[in-house]
């Protein structure tokens, strides 16, 4: 796994259910129209870890998309830091 790698320890996932996962986005401030958003992205049969990114990134935000890896390593902090949690 890409962020037991980096942090070089195991890390554990625990599956949720949609609903779960939506509850707990809310109760850490996400608002629910977005939460309704990434659950129903998440969810949608479209959806996969290893699909080449669209250059509609680069076309909206004007860099170039990053691999999970990178964006991982570049937010490393965000993973290591209580606070973050």
């Amino acid at each position: 796994m890409v962020l037991g790698d980096l942090l070089d320890r195991p890390v554990h996932f625990v599956d949720i259910t949609a609903e779960q996962a939506r509850d707990q986005m809310i109760r850490h401030g996400m608002p629910e129209l977005l939460a309704d958003g990434v659950i129903a992205t998440m969810t949608s049969p479209l959806h996969g870890h290893n699909q080449t990114p669209l250059p509609t990134v680069e076309q909206v935000t004007g860099l170039p998309p990053r691999t999970f890896c990178r964006w991982a390593t570049d937010h490393l902090d965000a993973f290591t830091t209580p606070d973050s949690w």
